[in-house]
Formats: structure tokens, C-alpha cells, sequence
């Protein structure tokens, strides 16, 4: 899997492989990479999730609780559009900008073309009449 570039930062994330998730260099354990491209390392991590994956995820399936320790971002159990920040075990809600959903393959929002989400059980509001 490769990573995104972090906001605002020149330094490509890389995959944490005991965690799951994209993650900054210097916390990702036994790394090895590829090529330094001039942006940042390039992990060899191969992951069978995809960024681009076509597949739907269920938020179900991907919600997790929050570790103790350390700064992950994790999928809202109904909202494709909200996300926890969990920083050393605190939970914080946060939405994404109009016109993007949550990626919880990249921890990050990202646009509904490269990811699919169902949210089975989350009504909206009342059918269309």
C-alpha cells in the first residue's frame, strides 16, 4: 500500500503494519522502503487493502476502539462523512469537508469516487414521497 503525502508536509506517511493504518516514518517499526523519490520514502509494505479499492466497505467491519497510546483516526460507526481523531485513547468527532467521506484505508477524507461506503442501519430521514 502506498501512503499520502501528510497535509502540509513534504514527508510521505508510511504503513504501519501492526497498527494498520498510514502512519509518520518514525513510528512505523522494522521499515523498509523502495526508493526515496525526493518527496519522501516509499514503503515496500504490501497490504491487500487498496486506497482505490472499488470494493464497499462496511463501517461495521472497520470501526475500531481507540488505543491507549499514540494518534490514529478511525471510522464514525454510522457516518461516512464524520471520523474519530483518537489521541492516546481520546475520542474526538470530526466531519469532513461537503463533498468528501471519510477513508479509513488512509485515514483520511477523500473523495466518494475512491471509496465506497455503506452505512447498513443509519437512516437519514424519512423516504422521498
Amino acid at each position: 500500500m502506498e501512503c499520502p503525502f501528510a497535509v502540509g508536509h513534504s514527508e510521505r506517511l508510511m504503513f504501519n503494519v501492526e497498527l494498520e493504518i498510514c502512519d509518520w516514518a518514525v513510528n512505523v517499526p522494522n521499515r523498509s522502503c523502495s526508493r526515496n523519490d525526493g518527496r519522501g520514502l516509499v514503503p515496500v509494505v504490501a497490504d491487500s487493502l487498496s486506497s482505490t479499492s472499488s470494493a464497499p466497505y462496511d463501517l461495521r467491519a472497520l470501526v475500531k476502539e481507540c488505543p491507549s497510546t499514540g494518534t490514529i483516526y478511525i471510522s464514525h460507526e454510522t457516518d461516512c462523512h464524520e471520523y474519530y481523531e483518537c489521541d492516546n485513547g481520546e475520542k474526538k468527532l470530526h466531519h469532513c469537508n461537503e463533498n468528501l467521506i471519510f477513508n479509513p484505508y488512509v485515514e483520511a477524507c477523500d473523495y466518494p469516487s475512491s471509496v465506497d461506503c455503506i452505512t447498513t442501519g443509519y437512516v437519514t430521514g424519512p423516504p422521498a414521497q
